[in-house]
This record gives C-alpha cells, structure tokens and sequence, in this order.
C-alpha cells in the first residue's frame, strides 16, 4: 500500500474479515480518506435484505463524540462521514481502529464492527522552537556532551524521524541515541576545547529528517555563547570618598554614589555592594548602600549632637565564584542645624500658694538647656499671658519664678502658667511649659443668696413636715470658709413667731412647714433666712422668703335656702296654678372655697320619670315642666344635688318635698245613683265591710304564718346542711297540679370548714333552657372565703415614741374606728431608729402597716480618740487640724465643739461638725518660747449641753505645740577676711569669687602630677574642685572605679554652708540619673561616691564623661549646680567578638587582594585604646592597618603569594591587637583561611542504563529506583542536581518525580498499564557551581498488569417501557460488557441481581440480550430498577453493575374506586344555589386515559322531584353542588347516588351514595300565641286591690318554628313607666308585680315586653301589653246611718263592691287551702321518695382532702303536655358556684329527633 501514492493511481483499498466464530466484522482503510468514501456493504455482510434495514431500526451504536462512519440505508454501504486524522485520534498508538456496533430490533440483535485506520507519511518532522541556546564554560574539556531539543513526527513506523544532522564546523559533533519505542534523540558532543577570546559564540543549524518516502525534515538553529571564567576582580574610582550631609535630613535623601568596574563579562562582571564588618551597628542604622546601584542613603535620623562625622567601609563582590572583592571608605561630614528645641526642668515648684502672699514670693526654680551649639543654643525664657507671675535670671540658663502681684482666689483659683522658652536659630525653636499652681482660700467672701426674695405657693391642707421650698446660697470660699447654714430670723414686729409656722434644715436649706395651714384662716406670710459660713469670723446674709397659700377643694356647699332641717325642705302648691316653666321655689347654696373651687351648679337626682319638674343648672330655679292633670293627684318630692367645680368636685344634697293637691269638687262624672244624705246607707252594707273586712285580716294573718313557715323551713335547711339529702324525686310530672319538689344542694370550696346550700326548684319550662337559676339559702360567701380577695396595705406614719421607755409598755394604735390593737412591745437595747409593726388583723379589715421612729435624747458627753495631740509649726504658719472629737448623740446633741483656754497665744475655731481648726492669735518668737502645753474645754449642743475637760495636768486631753525655727536672721561673719594655704593633695574651700582664675591653673597641675602617680603604681585618690561663683556652678574630678564611700569633696564648705543648715534647709541632691551614685553626709557635708562608677558603661565611647547633679535648699530657695568629671583608667583589655573566625579564599584570587578581618574593641578611650594589630609569620599574607576619622583601626588581610588548593587547603593565622596604655593590654583571634577550589570536573553516572520493574498502580511516592552520579570536584563544585532531560514528554514528567538531591525516582501519579508498559526516561546530573558541567543516564521502567480495571457495562439497544401483557422472553434490551486487563483479568461473566421478572441471555462473546422470564403487573410494579452485575476472572475479582430503568405500560384492567361507600353530608339551610356542598373522590389505580374519571349523579326521586332538581356534580373534579336553597322545616334530608367513570377501552365505573342532611338555622323569629295580640298589643284589666307583691298579672307564651338551640326563648322587659313595680320571668314569661298599689298610684301603664330566641345570631319579637290599674274612689264616710230597706236606696257600687270583695275573698280562701294541702304534699314526698345519699362535698378535716359523696341516683325530672316523657337533669355544683345565681345544666336524652342525631352531636351530662 505504501506504493500507492507513487504511481499516483486513485483507488480505494479495502481490507474485510469476518469473522463468525467472534461475530465481528473487520476492515482497514488509509487515514485522510474524503467524505464519502466507501468502506464496505455492510447489509451483504450481514446478509440483511435492504428492507430489513429500515424495518428492524437498523442503527450504528458508537461511544465516540463524533460520527466517522454512516450506513446508506437504501443500498447497505457503510461511508466516511467525516475526515479522519489517525495521528488525532490515536496519536502514538501502533495499531489504531474504530469500534462500533449495529443494532437491530425485532428481534434484537447486536453486532460489532471494527475499522482499522492505516498511517500515511503526511507529518514533517517538527522542533518545538525555531531556536535555542546553549551556553558552555571555556574550562569545559573536549567530550562533554549536551542534550539537544528532539523533534517530533506524529506519524509512526518507517514515516517517523530516522537521523539527525548538524551544520559543519570544527568544535562540536552530532551523536544519536536510539529509544525502546523506536524513536531517536541526538545530542552535542565537545570536539575542541574552546576559547572565549578567540571566539565567544558559534551558530549552528541541526536537521532531523524521517523515513517516508519521499523523506521529510525539519530544522532549528542553535546558538552556543562560550561563558567567560571569573579572573578579575572589582575596583572602585576611589580609594577615600567623601560627602556631606544635613543633620535631620529626609529618609532616602542620597548621600553619594559609589562605582567599581570588573573586567570580566556577563555574571562575572556583576557587582554587589555592601558594608564591611568595620562598619559600627550605629552607621548601619543611619545609612544603606544600594547592592546593586552603589548609593548610599540616609535611612535613620541623622543627628550632629550625637556624631559628627561618620566613617563607612565599602566592598564590592562579583557574583560569580570564586567572590572577588574591591574595598573603599567613604567618610561623611555631618552638618548642624537648629533641630533641638529647649528642654525646660522644673527642679522645684510650690504647688499650693495662700492668696494673701506678697509680691516677689518665689514659687519655682528651673532649668533650661539646648543640645544645639554655637547661637542655636543660646536660651531666652519669659512667662505668657498676662497673669500675676514673672521669671528671673539669677544664673545662666537658670531662673526663679515668682509672684509680680496679689492673687485672688475668686478671681482666678488656678494658674496654668505657660513658661515659653525659644532659641537663637533661625526660624527659633521653642517649647513651652506648664506649671499649675492654685491659689488656697481664705475666708474673705459672705455667702450670697440667688434671689433676695422667695415666693413660695403653698396648698393649703399640707402635709406638716414635708419640704415646701428650698433656699440656696452660695460662698465663693473653700472648705469651711464656703460652708454655709442657713438660720431662720424672729421678726419682733411680726404678731407670730415664725419658728411656730416652718422650720428650715440648717444644711441644705430645705423649709418645712410644723403645722397644716388652712387658706379660710391665714392667706399667707413671711419671714427671713440667714445663711452664714464658717469660716473665721464668719460672714453672713439674708433673704426673705414669702409663703403664698393657694386655696384647696375642701368645703361642700351649703344649702341656706329653702330652709332644711335634716337636710329636707317642704313647698306647697296648688295644682291649678301649674304650668310650664311655673316658679316653684329657688335653691340657694354658698361654699366656703375660693375661685373655681366655689362655682356651684344644681342637678336633680331623684323624681319620676318623665320629671313634671326642672332645675337651673346654675341658678337652682326650680319650675314645672308641664300642667299637672287631674290624675297626677300624688306627693313628690325632689332630691337636688349642689356639687363645686374643684377638684375633686364636692357636693350635698337637699330633699325638697311638694304636696300637689287636687281640686274635687270639679268632677263631672257621677259613677253611680248615691243618696244624697248619709242616712240612706243601710246596716247590711256595714256587715258586709266588716266581714269582708274581716276575711282580709285572716287572709293576712295566713300570709304571715305562711311567710313564717318558709323562714323556719330555711332555718331548718341552715341547720341541717351536713344531711346527706341533696337532690328531690318528683312524681307525675305530667300533672300539672304537683309541682316539683325543691332540691337542696351542699357545696364546700377548697379552704372552706362548710359548704354552700342552695335550694333547686324546677319549673315545666326548664326544658327549653341549659340554665337554673340558683339563690342560695344563706349568705353567698362565707366569712373566711373574704381571705381570697386582694389585701390591701395602708401605712401610718410617723408615730413618734421617746427614746427612753420600758420593756413593759405597750403602744395601742386606732384605725378607723375600730377595735383597738395592741402592737408588740419594745425593749431599749434595739440600735435600729425605727421599727414596722404588724399584726393579724380581722379579714374584713385592710392590712395596716405602722413606722416607729426612735428620737434621740443627749446622754452622750464629747469624747476624744487620742489623749494627747502634738503639732510642729513654723513661726508663720497659720493653723493645723483636730479631727478627734466624737460623741455618739445625733443631730445637735452629737455637734460637739471645743475651746481653747486663756494664757496662750492660741484660739480654736469650729470648721465643720466635730472637727477644729488651731488659729495664733500673736507673732510667735522661737527664741522666746518653743514650745506650749494646752488645756481645752469640749461640750455638745445639746440640752442640757454635756462636756468633758481637757486638762494637761492630768497628762491627758492636752495639745501639745512646738515651735519650729525658720530662716529670719541674716548670717554674720565673725571675721571679715580669711587666709588659707594648701598643697598638691588638701582639702580645699574658696569663698571669694577673685580666685576663680588660679583654681584653674592648679586643676591643671593636679592632672599631671596624677598622671605621674599612676605611672609610679602608688595607690591614692587625688581630688580636685573648682568653685565658679559668677556662674554658680561647682565642678570636681575624680577616677572611675572608686570604692563606695569614697571620698568626692566637702560641698557644704564649698557652698559655705554649715553643717547644721543641712537639715534645717533640707539639703538634697536632684539628679535625673536612675542611680545614685553620689550622696552627701549630712551631718559633716562630705560628697562621696555611693556605688562603683564604671566609666564605660556610664558614658560608653564618649570623652569627656562627667556626672551632673544639682543640690536644692530651702529657706530661701536655692539652687546649686554640681558636675563630677569620671576620668578613664586603662582597666579594660582589646577583645574581639568572636575568638576564631574563618576566610574563604579561591585558588584563582591573585595577590594583592585584601580581605578585611573583625576588629578588636576596647572600652577604654584616649591612649588607653588600641593602637597596632599583627599576624603570626606566613608566606602568603600580611596585615595591613588603616586609621578612622575617630582616631580607632582596623586591620586588613592582604594575599602576598598565589594560592594553590592542592598544595595546602587551609592556613591558620593569629591576630593579635595592643592598646596603648601603660601597662599594654592585648587581645587575640585566630583566623582560619580555606582554600575554595575551582570546578573543572563534569560528574560521572554509576550505570549508562538503569532497570526497574514496578506493579502499575503503584501508591503515590513508591520508589521505582535511584540514580548516582560522582563530581570530584569539593565543596559547591561537587553539589550536584538531578532532572529529566528535555527527550522526556509532559506526560512522563507528570507520572514520575525525580528528587534533584538523592536521585530517587518516585511514582508521582496512577501508572497503568492499559496506557503503556514500559517507560524510557532520559536524566542527567547537573554541577551547581559554574561553568556547569552534566551528565547523562537512562532508566527503563517496566510495568507489571494488575487487575485494577473495573468490567465495564454498556446498553446498546433498551425498550424503556414494556407492556404489562408482554409474553415471558421478550427481549427488552442488549448488553455489551468490556474489561481493559487481559487473560484471566479481562474475562467477564454477567447476571441479572434480585428476584425481578428479568434475566439474561448469551448471544455473542461479552454481548447478552435481557428478556422477560414472568407475566408483568403493573398495578403491582409500575416500574423495574433492574440490577446487572459482571464480575472479572482476577483474584480478587472485581466487581460493577449498572441499573437499567424498565416502566410497565399501562393497559385498562381497573375500574374507578369511590373512597368510601357512602358519604354524609351537612348542609346549613337557606344555602346559596350553586355553592359547593361537598366533594367526592373516586380513585383509579391506572394510568392516562385509563385513569381518568368523569364523575356524573344517577337520577332519584326526591320528594316527587328529580335529583337534577336539587343537586348537580362537577365531572372532572366531583365537586358536588345544590341548585336550589333548601329549608329545614320542609326537607329533612335526602340522598344522591353518583357513578364514578374512567375513559379506557372498554370503560368501567363505580357508584357510591350521598347522603345530603340539613341543618337547622335561626332564621324564624319567636311568634307571640298568648295573650291574643292585635298589632303586636294586648290589653289587660286588673283591679288593683288584687295586687299584692309576687301577683301573677299575666303569662306571654311564644313558639319558633326553629328547632333546637334556636327554638330556645328568654323573656325580657324592656320599656315601662315605672319599671320597679314589675318583673318578668326571663323563661317562663310570666309578668308579675313587684309590691303593693297605693291608692293614689291610679295611672294607665304599658310594658314592652321582648322574646328572644337562642339562634345565632338571635331573633326577637316585642309585644306591647297595656294594664288599666283602676284606684278604689269609693269614698268612704265616717258617719254611720241606718240604709232604708227599700232596694232602690242600694246604690249599684255597693252591690259592685260586695260582689268583688266576696269573690276575692272566696278565691283568697281557695288559694290559701290549695297551697297548705300543696306544702303538706311535697313534705310528704321528700320523706317517702328520697333516699338517694348526698352528693355535696364534705370537709371532715381541713388538713386533709375532701371526702367525696357519691352524687344521686335520680336526676331531676320534669316534663311539658307536649312530650311523651321528661328531661332528667342531673345538678352538680362546683367549689365557684357560690360566685354565680345561675347553673348549667344539660339535658341526659336529646332534645332533637333521632334523625337529627347526625346532624350534630349531643353531649349527656351526668
């Protein structure tokens, strides 16, 4: 095939196998073959008839992303779809094909095919750069060899590269290599030592070529630049650089640039700068040297005051080794400007200043300095701001400060004196500080009121005691001088005294008023308050305060006219005369109030409604409203309410009776034919009255004896509430004659000794209520149950008791009236001032609490903690403090005070309470007198006042003061010129300032003639001291390391003091040094040295050295300066800081180079420090020494004779340095020198090819093997790097890590061997040191195959929804299964997992089809996740499985289920028509139209009507909805069949029944039935002698045509003219009267009566019922006469009233007959039909729980005409029913029908 393209024939050549046995199909085809290019005829292969292909679904199954091969379905031949680029889509691989596979349905069946892709030479070989350099050393020797950049040829076989080729030329040579895979790499070769100056680079061309036919090459270009060796090292321009620079100048400001060059190239030729180790730590922080650049750089704060000039060491380093080095010094000037601002030291200060000292007292002493120098630190001061202070100079830099005039210490307490001090610079600095300084009190200020006059607005009715007003006045002055009591003055002229009205707190000034004061009596007054201080003498005041009473609401009118007594007025007048707006009378009432509080208005509380009467609200007019008729003939009286406008609103009350008489004799109605005269009434009309008469009285006497008897049954219930008897049985409740017997019920509550009893009476209309109404026999609640309400505390305060009582009294306190109570008792050792009492009071009573306040009487005389007090004060001082005294005693009695006794010149004045302040009264004069003993005299301010004496005799209670000395006598001379004359070694004191010149002269001789003692060895301590009087300054000079004690100077004669002005003027030393190290004997003015001073540690480097102290005296203020100058001695020897330190030194370095070595360091300065370094002897270096700008040395090494490294690899020196003291000091260090050796040799692997066997998979990190290469070179030149060279790919690199130190090669990712089995990797080892050397090496790695491929499954055809009627051995899918491992590892073996109606069958090798083994069901199983595993033949084998998702199609094999059977429905009446009754739900178990149901209701006959009448169905959804609005009292109930229907093929259905129940609703009102109504009004007669109290007038019956709750009715009134002469019974209906008529209520009255039923919401209906009350106006004569017997002269209203009176009384008679037999009946009843126990609760022991009874066996039973059988009910009180006249009860049978029982559900109560 490879001959193809040379003949250039276009042909296809087509390689086919087939193979049945494997049941695949193979073919090969070139690579790069057009779109459409035959492959084969897939359908002959297969031998498919081309109507086949479309039938059976014919398709190509393939996992590639795209679609390479396509199949023409209508001739079978399978084409390219797409171009295909072997080297794309297997790159490297050897052999690279296609795999897919052709499936077919019906049956199923599953193919493979493969396509084998043959390469064509269409690649040219390829660099991954079109150049690249290599750089080689001029030391490399010839036969060095360098790896070179491969190409890459994608194509494979005899097409990939075959040769490399380089351009020629006479240094460097080609040699090839050939890999495991075939493929070749090339490498450079070294042929001729090279030299840089010849020729420094060389371009070459490689060519790689392949070996296709025709051939085809790639180039790139190679550039090899020779590296120049390191030979020269660096020199600078100069050898000294210098420059200067600004103190203070900004950070990275440039201070000079330095340069060196170095004749070598590239690396070599680059330098870094640095600083030599001569450099001090301190330049190192105040500059930086750029490495690369050279500039040096400001990087601290450069300051002049600390060093003036500094000098810093350079050296430059190549970076390539070996290191040569070149050295400068660079020497900076620094420059002085004004950078320091004055520092102001206050040394003394006097902090506190009494505001009465003079002008020019001293206040402070300070100090000024400025570290600048020249002008810049030339210091003026003066005080800011214009305040009463000023400075003065007396010394240089020195100054006092002190008062330029008086102070004030109101005006200005406090001074914040701002001292401002500023230099000569320019722009001067400055600084400023402030000393704060306060001025003390004294007392020169009165206390001053805010106001003059007060006016305080008072209340009347006050609180006595309780603060009305407070006064305030206030005294500049501190202390005691500002500390104010407040008085109140007697006015003589006042009638009052003004302590009997208020009082006021002396402390705080708060007023209280003693009394309560009343605005009717006293409208205001006025008097003064002083207020006074304590200071001494001590300054008063006064204000006068006015006290304004305001009225208060606390006087009620009085009513003065009409006239009362007792509250009540009466006013006659005439009837006729009434008419509207008629004057009947005019009520008159004053208040005492004032203002508001005596506006008065009138109000009319009680007459009749409508009132015939009305008042004036303002006025108290009292008229007619209307005319009084004839009927009106009654008394009225009016209650008239007299109420202010205060508050709160007070009033009275006046009953105002009027008689209203009528005028008779105007009747013209005559009733009847009456005779004339009183003659014509007959005797029989007489005997008539008195027994009518007299069957009323008996009537009456029955009533009572009746009313008698009910209250002794009562009695006997109260007596016996323990009876078991709790409840009644009735007999016949359907006669209506035997009324129900009364129930007694017994309740006890938690808490309570005995229960409740109620008496239960039961009517026939019970029935229509769930509530009885319940009176209990005896009172509601008993007496204890009052415990459970809220209890109230009230406070009594303030009940005072003197202090001194007995044990034995007893306090008795009243509270409202009632019984006195005794409170416990008290004893007289409680400490506590007050107590609260309390004390169980009766329940009905309010809970009291009372405060006992314990007032103080004096019995406690002054006391004193110390015996003795003794003080020390000045000739000027003012005062000291006693704060002793003590006295137990409050208030005024505890205020003790103190008084000084005569003779001394002393007095004691009162500060505060208990506390004293010690005042002179003349000038003291130590010299007279120095000390007084005092006697004082203490007593309280009690009454009577208790004191205790102080007596000195006694030796206690005495005040004891010295007199201390102060400086007030100016110091005299005894002489008025003194001589002295001294040698080299005295003691020496000047007192004259002349001198001042010689001491310097003789300082200077002293110096050298110590020197000259020190060089002799004599052991002394010489002194020498200057005093300078003109600048105050004493100075003296002594060696460091002086023993402690030492002796300094006797600075008290130098400051021509004497010695016992030490202490007296506190001498002292101020240093700011954290060590003492001076101090002064006070007792012979001797300085000596404290502790050792070390003059190094204390100055360091610094010349001179000196400690600088002052001494500060007192009495006057002075300030002296004192400087000690430490000289240095040469006690410290040269050391260096490291005892050996070590140079490395190239063998290439030529001589002359220097290397600087660590410099010594000495603490000592001057002559004492190092002077010369030195070497041990050598033949191959020096030393060479330079001197600093600061006068130290430092020393270099410098190379005199090349080294050689092979013949001596070290060299060990010793440096020494001396200083130049005497004696000399030295110090050594030992300086090791290393010979670096040069690299020039390339390292050497152990082995040219490595061998490594690994499993694939290998954990990361696992050792494959490790490679070794020797250098032999040392040090750097034989460190060694190991890495892949550039033949290994990105991909290998990736799998394997090799470690650039030890040479392991590590596994670094998953090898596998499926990718490939042996791996080739190129390494090399690298020199780290310059020039780099390499060398190469190559390591085959083998893998070993494990079983780590997982079997793969794969679906090639799936039916993913079978039908649940398909027949056992469908096919359902096909599988393929694969596994990468070969042999035993790669063979698989598959089964279906779990007990499914599936399994597998073996069609082809790894191919299986899945089929149907079982019927399906998919109501059963809708859906199948059916497990297939395959397993490999490895050990251990591995495992996977893949879920292949089956659905089961559904086919119509269940018919619609309703969710029940029936339903029942409740349906409110009066619905709306098409609202949604209910909703029925029929499920189907299948799927799609098979599941979905259509709802529809069967047709039935309701009540003569069909279904569709009344109710119709929502067919998707089952809502079920009513046409038409139904009604309880015509339709019950009814039911509905509905079918329930699915849309399958055939369809099926499902009916259920509804049963559709209507619920009442309250939508009937109540219907009056009786008494007979027209309009909603009936009318009844009554007489009004027939009516007594409980008389039944009338009964109102109603009916609901509603039922149950809803038909439910309560009776109510609602509207009456007198509404208290009537009740109604709220379920019985019936009307009764509430007392007696009189006969003058003659009136027509009405009620409005209101019937409600218990719907909801409830219904009413109102009837109007109209009474005519007809009064007896039969007038009744006191004559009595004989009536003629003849009839004629009977007048008609006797027989009238014979008639009624007989029939009434003869109805009375019955009625009382029928309720005795009634009573004797049910006592009868009680006894014989009750046995049942009690059912109340019984408390037998309050400590334990309630025994309970067990309740009736019998309810209570009653029933109606209209029922067949009674109610039963069944009363059970609980522990609240005592709170409550109603009880609950609840029916034990229904109230509804049996068919209502679903409606709604009924709860028995038993």
């Amino acid at each position: 095939m490879g001959n193809i393209p040379t003949i250039g024939a276009s042909y296809f050549f087509l390689h086919f196998v087939w193979q049945l046995v494997s049941g695949q199909i193979r073919y090969a085809i070139p690579e790069e073959l057009e779109h459409g290019a035959f492959v084969g005829n897939i359908a002959e292969d297969l031998r498919l008839n081309m109507r086949e292909l479309s039938a059976r679904k014919f398709r190509l199954v393939s996992d590639d992303v795209k679609q390479y091969m396509e199949v023409n379905l209508e001739n079978g031949n399978l084409f390219i779809n797409e171009r295909i680029d072997r080297e794309q889509l297997c790159r490297q691989s050897s052999i690279c094909s296609l795999h897919f596979q052709i499936a077919l349905s019906d049956p199923i069946e599953l193919h493979r095919v493969a396509v084998e892709i043959l390469d064509v030479n269409d690649n040219s070989p390829r660099f991954e750069k079109d150049e690249f350099s290599l750089y080689i050393s001029e030391l490399i020797a010839p036969g060095a060899r360098f790896a070179l950049q491969s190409a890459h040829d994608p194509d494979l076989g005899t097409n990939r590269i075959d040769i490399y080729q380089i351009s020629p030329n006479e240094h460097f040579g080609i040699k090839m290599q050939s890999m495991r895979d075939g493929s070749k790499s090339a490498e450079l070769v070294l042929e001729k030592p090279l030299d840089r100056e010849q020729q420094s680079t060389f371009q070459l061309v490689l060519s790689a070529i392949d070996g296709g036919i025709p051939h085809r090459s790639g180039t790139v270009r190679i550039i090899i630049t020779v590296v120049d060796a390191n030979d020269n090292a660096p020199i600078f321009d100069q050898e000294i650089y210098k420059a200067q620079v600004v103190e203070n100048v900004a950070k990275d400001t440039l201070v000079i640039k330095l340069n060196a060059a170095d004749l070598d190239e590239g690396s070599n030729a680059d330098l870094t700068y640095s600083f030599t180790n001569h450099v001090s730590k301190i330049n190192r922080e105040l500059f930086t040297l750029d490495p690369e650049t050279g500039e040096i750089r400001v990087q601290g704060k450069v300051d002049f005051e600390e060093s003036r000039v500094c000098d810093l060491y350079v050296q430059a380093v190549d970076d390539a080794p070996p290191g040569l080095s070149g050295r400068c010094k660079v020497v900076v000037d620094i420059i002085d400007i004004n950078d320091n601002a004055p520092e102001l030291a206050v040394t003394l200060v006097s902090s506190n200043v009494r505001e009465d000292v003079p002008p020019g007292t001293v206040i402070a002493l300070m100090s000024v300095t400025d570290l600048d120098s020249g002008e810049y630190g030339e210091v003026r001061c003066q005080v800011l701001g214009n305040i009463p202070f000023k400075l003065e100079n007396p010394l240089r830099n020195n100054y006092k400060l002190i008062t330029s005039d008086f102070l004030d210490r109101e005006t200005a307490s406090l001074y914040n004196i701002s001292i401002s001090a500023w230099d000569g610079g320019s722009p001067p600095l400055s600084t400023s500080k402030t000393i704060l300084v306060s001025v003390t009190d004294i007392n020169d200020n009165a206390p001053q009121f805010t106001q003059s006059s007060y006016n305080v607005y008072l209340m009347e009715n006050n609180t006595p005691g309780a603060s009305i007003f407070t006064v305030t006045a206030l005294d500049v002055d501190l202390d005691r001088d500002g500390q104010v009591s407040y008085s109140i003055l007697q006015n003589p002229f006042q009638e009052f005294a003004t302590s009997v009205y208020v009082t006021i707190n002396s402390r705080n000034g708060n007023i209280y008023p003693l009394r309560s004061f009343d605005y009717e009596k006293l409208k205001g007054f006025q008097f003064q308050v002083q207020a006074q201080d304590a200071g001494s003498p001590s300054l008063s005041s006064t204000a006068t305060v006015s006290v304004i009473l305001l009225d208060q609401n606390d006087n009620a009118p009085v009513v003065v006219s009409p006239l009362t007594w007792n509250n009540s007025a009466t006013v006659e007048i005439v009837s006729e005369s009434v008419y509207p707006g008629y004057f009947i009378t005019n009520v008159i009432a004053t208040d005492a109030d004032s203002g508001q509080n005596a506006r008065l208005s009138y109000q009319l509380l009680g007459a009749s409604e409508p009132s015939p009467f009305t008042v004036g609200l303002r006025s108290g007019v009292i008229r007619a409203t209307r005319r009084l008729m004839d009927e009106d003939i009654i008394a009225e009286r009016l209650v008239i309410c007299v109420k202010d406008t205060g508050q709160p609103s007070l009033s009275s009350t006046a009953t105002i009776f009027f008689s209203i008489v009528f005028n008779v004799t105007e009747k013209s109605l005559v009733i009847s034919d009456q005779p004339s005269q009183p003659g014509y009434f007959s005797h029989i009309s007489r005997y008539l009255i008195i027994i009518l008469g007299s069957t009323s009285f008996l009537f009456f006497v029955t009533i009572i004896f009746l009313v008698v008897l009910k209250f002794k049954q009562g009695r006997n219930f109260a007596e016996n509430r323990d009876s078991p008897i709790c409840c009644c049985k009735g007999g016949n409740s359907n006669d209506a004659s035997n009324p129900r017997p009364a129930a007694a019920f017994d309740h006890t509550g938690p808490g309570q000794p005995e229960g409740y009893r109620y008496t239960v009476c039961l009517s026939p209309e019970s029935s229509k209520s769930d509530f009885l109404f319940l009176k209990p026999c005896n009172a509601t609640l008993p007496f204890n149950d009052l415990g459970n309400r809220d209890t109230r505390e009230c406070e009594i305060h303030v009940i005072v008791f003197p202090c001194h009582f007995s044990s034995a009294d007893e306090v008795m306190f009243h509270v409202h009236g009632t019984d006195v109570y005794p409170v416990y008792n008290f004893s007289t050792g409680v400490n506590s001032p007050s107590y609260i009492l309390r004390n169980s009071l009766d329940c009905r009573l309010e809970m009291h609490r009372i405060a006992v306040e314990i007032l103080d009487v004096n019995h406690n005389s002054p006391s004193l903690e110390r015996s003795k007090f003794s003080f020390r004060i000045s000739l000027y001082q003012e005062c000291n403090f006693l704060r002793s005294l003590t006295d137990s005693d409050s208030e005024s009695d505890g205020d003790a005070q103190r008084q000084a006794l005569v003779g001394v010149p002393f007095k004691l004045q009162s500060l505060s309470s208990n506390n004293n302040r010690l005042l002179r009264n003349e000038i003291l004069d130590r010299e007279t007198t120095t000390s007084y003993n005092m006697s004082t005299l203490v007593w309280d301010s009690g009454s009577p006042p208790l004191s205790s004496p102080l007596d000195c005799r006694l030796e206690m209670h005495c005040i004891a003061v010295e007199i201390l000395d102060v400086n007030h006598n100016s110091p005299s001379l005894e002489r008025s010129k003194f001589s002295f004359r001294i040698s080299l070694y005295q003691e020496y004191n000047f007192l004259r300032r002349t001198v001042g010149r010689c001491f310097e002269i003789l300082r200077q001789i002293a110096v050298a003639a110590m020197a000259n003692v020190l060089r002799s060895g004599a052991l002394f301590i010489l002194l020498l001291c200057v005093v300078d009087l003109v600048s105050g300054q004493i100075r003296y000079s002594i060696p460091e390391e002086l023993e402690q004690g030492a002796f300094v100077g006797n600075i008290a004669e130098d400051l021509a003091l004497k010695v016992w002005e030490l202490p007296t003027r506190k001498f002292r030393l101020i240093s700011d040094d954290r060590k003492q190290f001076m101090q002064v004997n006070q007792e012979n003015g001797i300085l000596f040295v404290n502790e050792r001073i070390d003059r190094e540690l204390l100055c360091r480097q610094r010349a001179p050295c000196s400690l600088s102290f002052q001494v500060a005296l007192d009495n006057p203020l002075e300030l002296h300066h004192v400087t000690v100058e430490i000289l240095d001695v040469n006690d410290n020897s040269p050391s260096f800081s490291k005892d050996k330190f070590s140079l490395q030194i190239s063998e290439l370095t030529g001589p002359g180079a220097r290397f600087p070595v660590e410099s010594a360091h000495d603490p000592d300065v001057g002559s004492n420090t190092i002077s010369i370094y030195q070497i041990s002897p050598n033949e191959h270096f020096g030393i060479k020494v330079q001197t600093t700008t600061d006068g130290s040395r430092t020393a270099e090494l410098l190379l005199e004779k090349s080294l050689d490294r092979e013949q001596q690899s070290s060299f060990h020196i010793v440096l020494t340095a001396i200083d130049g003291g005497v004696p000399h000091r030295s110090g050594t260090a030992q300086i090791q020198v290393i010979v670096v050796d040069g690299n020039d040799n390339a390292p050497v692997f152990d082995q040219e090819i490595y061998r490594a066997r690994i499993p694939e998979n290998a954990a990361k990190g696992t050792l494959v093997t490790k490679i070794n290469a020797v250098d032999v070179d040392q040090g750097v030149n034989a460190e060694l790097t190991y890495s892949f060279t550039s033949h290994v790919s990105d991909k290998m690199g990736g799998l394997f890590k090799l470690d650039p130190i030890t040479g392991e090669i590590r596994v670094r990712a998953v090898l596998d061997f499926e990718e490939s089995g042996v791996y080739e990797l190129g390494v090399r080892a690298v020199g780290n040191a310059p020039p780099i050397m390499t060398g190469h090496a190559k390591v085959l790695v083998n893998l070993i195959d494990v079983n780590d491929n997982v079997p793969q499954i794969e679906v090639r055809s799936l039916s993913s929804s079978v039908p649940e009627d398909a027949m056992p051995g469908s096919v359902v899918a096909a599988i393929s299964v694969t596994d990468l491992d070969s042999a035993a590892n790669g063979q698989v073996k598959c089964e279906v997992s779990g007990d499914v109606p599936f399994k597998l069958q073996r069609f082809l090798a790894n191919n299986y089809k899945l089929v149907t083994r079982d019927h399906l069901d998919r109501e059963t199983a809708p859906l199948y996740n059916i497990s297939i595993s395959a397993w490999d033949g490895g050990a251990p084998p591995l495992h996977t499985s893949k879920i292949i998702m089956i659905s089961v199609a559904d086919i119509n094999d269940n018919a619609p289920r309703f969710t029940e059977s029936s339903y029942n429905v409740y349906l409110m009446e009066n619905n709306t028509p098409g609202g949604s009754i209910f909703v029925v739900t029929a499920l189907d178990s299948d799927l799609d139209q098979n599941g979905e149901i259509i709802y529809s209701v069967l047709e039935n006959q309701i009540d003569e009507g069909p279904t569709s009448a009344y109710v119709t169905i929502n067919s998707k959804n089952g809502n079920l909805y009513a046409i038409r609005s139904f009604d309880y009292e015509k339709l019950k109930y009814f039911h509905v069949k509905v079918q329930a229907q699915d849309v399958g093929s055939p369809p099926l259905s499902s009916t259920a029944i509804v049963n559709v129940i209507i619920l009442d609703q309250n939508d009937n009102a109540p219907v009056i039935v009786s008494p007979l109504t027209l309009n909603s009004s009936a009318s009844v007669e009554i007489m009004p002698q027939s009516v007594y109290p409980g008389y039944l007038i009338t009964k109102v019956m109603a009916t609901d045509a509603d039922s149950g709750q809803n038909a439910r009715l309560s009776y109510q009134l609602l509207g009456a003219y007198d509404p208290s002469l009537f009740t109604v019974g709220p379920l019985t209906g019936e009307v009764r009267t509430t007392g007696r008529f009189r006969q003058e209520d003659i009136i027509a009255d009405r009620l409005i009566l209101s019937v409600k039923d218990n719907g909801q919401p409830s219904l009413s209906t109102t009837v109007t019922v109209s009474f005519s009350i007809v009064p007896n106006i039969t007038v009744t004569f006191s004559e009595r006469s004989n009536a003629p017997n003849q009839s004629e002269h009977f007048s008609d209203l006797n027989r009238y009233l014979i008639i009624i009176f007989g029939s009434t009384s003869f109805m009375f008679l019955v009625t009382i007959i029928f309720l005795i037999v009634l009573k004797f009946t049910q006592s009868r009843n009680i006894a014989e039909n009750y046995t049942s126990t009690a059912c109340s609760y019984r408390r037998s022991n309050s400590k334990t729980a309630f025994n309970q009874t067990p309740a009736p066996k019998q309810p209570l039973n009653y029933s109606v005409p209209a029922q067949t059988e009674g109610f039963g009910y069944t009363v059970c009180l609980s522990p609240d029913s005592s709170k409550s006249d109603f009880l609950f009860l609840k029916p034990c049978h229904p109230t509804l029908p049996f068919k209502e029982m679903n409606v709604r559900e009924t709860k028995v109560m038993h």
